[in-house]
């Protein structure tokens, strides 16, 4: 009889209840998080994006909880530093191409 060990990886989720619906979200593939106006939308390296009421604060809180990488880089930006391409003085771009807003408050977090 031989045996094998396998690592095998934990992969962690951030739920969320939406009506009702229970949704799971990998971790990993979250590329960063938005609030505006009590919504929050988190955006997947998918393409996908998911849109709940709630308070960044709140978010921030659990996700970090998860994973301590994310970062808060803006009053209504958190994001996955795994998928920063480029940084620049008042902004990040994301692998998306997508550019967020780098506030003066948490310019030293990137």
């Amino acid at each position: 009889m031989t045996s094998k060990l396998q690592k095998v990886e934990k992969i962690e989720h951030y739920y969320i209840e939406i009506n009702g619906i229970q949704y799971g979200l990998e971790i990993d593939r979250i590329m960063y998080i938005r609030s505006s106006l009590g919504k929050i939308t988190i955006y997947s390296n998918d393409g996908e994006c998911i849109s709940f009421l709630g308070r960044m604060n709140v978010v921030e809180k659990e996700i970090k909880l998860l994973d301590k990488r994310f970062i808060r880089c803006h009053r209504n930006y958190l994001v996955n530093p795994s998928y920063i391409a480029d940084t620049f003085p008042s902004s990040v771009v994301m692998t998306d191409g997508y550019r967020v807003k780098r506030g003066h408050k948490y310019m030293p977090s990137i």
